[in-house]
């Protein structure tokens, strides 16, 4: 169950004023059978407080986790581990997953049959620059590194006969994501000086008024524009 930090923050506030609040009524009562009583009614007033509020914050259609970081390493082999029917991967190298060696292995068992698509910035696209800018890095060590990453793709593709496409885009990269089996999101973005992947990350499933849909949405137009290579 995720609580949200103002959730948190109540608690804590709670407990304090339940502390403070044994130790009010012991030193006015110097009676043990007081402070428990007045411990036990502030600890139920918190708990019901705290279910109040789990009960009636906001909802999200779909959203099925909220996580302080993308996934990585066995994270990563786990999800393409599950690709059934489609893989989809959006940012701007796909380094992280690239450079993952069961990640690759698990791919190439995978793509054989489900089909992969990568939508990776285009490594002669001006946003590089900036991106690379933002970061403290070089527009140079960018470029090639994206042009690595698709290389090593294009490898992959060539050597094992493997159903996976690559698009490159050409606009300031916003989103990084992974779509799997048309069914699940998992939706991080690139914060300012920081890389995507230290971005918070949201799970998402497929259904009425879900984020996933208009994220999908996104994707497939920034997929029919992009350049196949």
């Amino acid at each position: 169950m995720n609580i949200d930090r103002a959730t948190l923050s109540a608690i804590g506030l709670g407990l304090f004023l339940n502390v403070a609040a044994g130790i009010f009524s012991f030193y006015l009562t110097k009676d043990a059978t007081a402070t428990f009583v007045t411990l036990a009614v502030t600890e139920l007033v918190l708990i019901l407080e705290l279910i109040r509020r789990l009960l009636t914050r906001p909802h999200v259609p779909g959203v099925a986790k909220y996580r302080a970081a993308a996934p990585v390493g066995g994270e990563l082999v786990e999800i393409v581990s599950s690709v059934s029917t489609e893989f989809v991967f959006w940012g701007i190298s796909a380094k992280t997953v690239i450079h993952n060696d069961d990640f690759r292995r698990v791919l190439i068992e995978k793509a054989r049959s489900a089909p992969f698509r990568f939508l990776i910035l285009s490594p002669d696209s001006a946003h590089v620059a900036l991106r690379a800018a933002e970061e403290g890095d070089t527009a140079m060590g960018w470029k090639r590194e994206i042009e690595a990453n698709i290389d090593r793709l294009q490898v992959l593709r060539n050597q094992y006969g493997l159903n996976l496409e690559i698009g490159l885009f050409d606009s300031a990269p916003v989103f990084r994501l992974i779509l799997l089996n048309s069914n699940l999101l998992y939706l991080g973005w690139y914060p300012r000086s920081s890389q995507g992947f230290h971005s918070p990350l949201i799970v998402a499933s497929n259904e009425a008024y879900s984020l996933y849909v208009p994220i999908r949405a996104s994707f497939e137009d920034a997929w029919a524009r992009s350049t196949r290579v």
